[in-house]
């Protein structure tokens, strides 16, 4: 329902996530396709972009670099400046606030500790609030 109010205000979904449990053997490749074949089932996603290198690789794509976000902006054409990067890992504020994004962290008691968000958002309604104030 968040997704949908948020394409209704014109932006774009676009999912971006380090899998690096593919990389390691931990989880295959099938089965990350999988799961991502049920989100794209289950909203109304523009895109879905990973990065599925350790942490010990150093790319630019995984999170908190904002590869991924400088990618996607590149390929659906979009001003990351008038972007929300929605998360709730210190990793998706640092890789929005290197992009160029607003942020928004999802309040929660494992990341209290974490302080460089643009907006906090208590539910996924709220969220809603945040960017409608903003189109």
């Amino acid at each position: 329902e968040m997704v949908t109010k948020l394409k209704q205000m014109g932006y774009l979904a676009i999912v971006v996530t380090n899998q690096p449990t593919v990389a390691d053997g931990t989880l295959s490749k099938r089965d990350l396709d999988l799961m991502h074949q049920k989100l794209r089932e289950e909203l109304p996603l523009d895109d879905i972009a990973v990065c599925m290198h350790t942490e010990g690789e150093n790319c630019r794509c995984r999170k908190p670099k904002p590869g991924l976000l400088l990618d996607a902006a590149n390929a659906h054409d979009i001003d990351l400046s008038r972007s929300f990067m929605i998360g709730d890992w210190w990793r998706d504020i640092d890789a929005g606030k290197g992009a160029g994004c607003k942020t928004v962290l999802m309040s929660m008691p494992s990341n209290d500790h974490i302080l460089n968000y643009d907006y906090l958002a208590r539910d996924l309604d709220h969220v809603v609030k945040i960017v409608s104030a903003h189109v």
